[in-house]
C-alpha cells in the first residue's frame, strides 16, 4: 500500500475508527437484545475509548475536523437506530 501524506491518514484512521465504532454499536445492541448487557457495556465502551484515543493520538485535528468527526459519529448512530427500530 502506498504512504499517504500524514493529514490523509490522519483521516483515513478516523473514519476507520469511527467505522468501527458503529459495527461495535450493532454488535453491543445485539448482545444486549440475547440478554448479555454487560458484555455490551464492555464492547461500547471498548468502541468509544479506541475512538478517542485514535483521535487524540493524531495531532492534526483541531476543533473544526472534532467537530466534523462527532458530526460524523452522529450521522452513523442516527442511522444505527433508523434501522434498528
Amino acid at each position: 500500500m502506498p504512504s499517504l501524506p500524514r493529514k490523509k491518514r490522519s483521516w483515513r484512521n478516523a473514519l476507520i475508527a469511527t467505522t468501527s465504532l458503529s459495527v461495535l454499536a450493532i454488535l453491543a445492541d445485539l448482545l444486549w437484545a440475547a440478554g448479555w448487557p454487560e458484555w455490551a457495556f464492555a464492547v461500547a465502551f471498548l468502541g468509544v475509548w479506541t475512538l478517542i484515543s485514535v483521535s487524540w493520538a493524531n495531532v492534526d485535528f483541531n476543533e473544526e475536523s472534532s467537530l466534523m468527526m462527532a458530526e460524523i459519529v452522529d450521522s452513523n448512530f442516527r442511522d444505527l437506530h433508523d434501522r434498528l427500530d
